[in-house]
């Protein structure tokens, strides 16, 4: 697995990859982001950690609002038909949830 910080005064100047396997944590230097490239990513890091928050908190609607800000589901997708995709995968892997549904 993987995840991306930013690093440097909350912009999206540099991130940092991380790998994590058996041997533990092992960052992986990116360096610097073209602002072209940063424009592109930075709404589906930000979108990505608000489901990694929702998840952790247990927090329905803040998964729900992640699922909602996405611009491909928000496209596809009434916000009625969100909430009952969110539910279905919800009650689908309710066995993996810990109870938290």
């Amino acid at each position: 697995m993987s995840k991306i910080t930013f690093i440097g005064s909350g912009s999206a100047r540099f991130i940092r990859e991380v790998i994590v396997d058996h041997n533990g944590v092992t960052p992986c230097a990116a360096g610097a982001i073209p602002p072209q490239l940063a424009a592109a990513m930075t709404p589906h890091v930000f979108l990505n950690e608000m489901a990694v928050e929702a998840v952790l908190n247990q927090d329905k609607t803040l998964l729900r609002q992640a699922l909602q800000a996405d611009p491909l589901t928000s496209a596809i997708l009434t916000l009625p038909q969100i909430k009952k995709m969110l539910d279905d995968l919800l009650k689908a892997n309710q066995d993996y949830l810990d109870g938290w549904i």
